[in-house]
């Protein structure tokens, strides 16, 4: 049994109401430290499960913060290439002359 559910909570990243279904299906007689026991594990389950999904939103912020920092840096070395191009024909002008 508890093989079962550390699989299934590997697996299923809502694996709160996964364990809640097989609960109901299970019909064999358990003592009360198994029955703590399954109560602290489908509440560890719940919990990573809203942590997970915590997580997701933060890295997808993040994510976007740096899509738009990566458009700036390109936007700066375009320019600093066409300063540098400019510089460098200004002074190739003043040598010549």
């Amino acid at each position: 049994m508890k093989a079962l559910l550390k699989k299934l909570g590997l697996l299923i990243p809502t694996g709160a109401a996964a364990l809640i279904s097989l609960r109901n299906r299970l019909a064999e007689p358990r003592s009360n430290g198994a029955e703590a026991q399954f109560d602290a594990l489908e509440k560890a389950m719940e919990i990573q499960s809203v942590l997970n999904e915590n997580v997701d939103v933060q890295i997808k912020v993040i994510h976007a913060l740096l899509e738009k920092t990566q458009k700036k840096l390109r936007i700066v070395i375009v320019l600093l290439i066409a300063t540098a191009t400019v510089a460098a024909l200004a002074f190739a002008t003043a040598l010549m002359r």
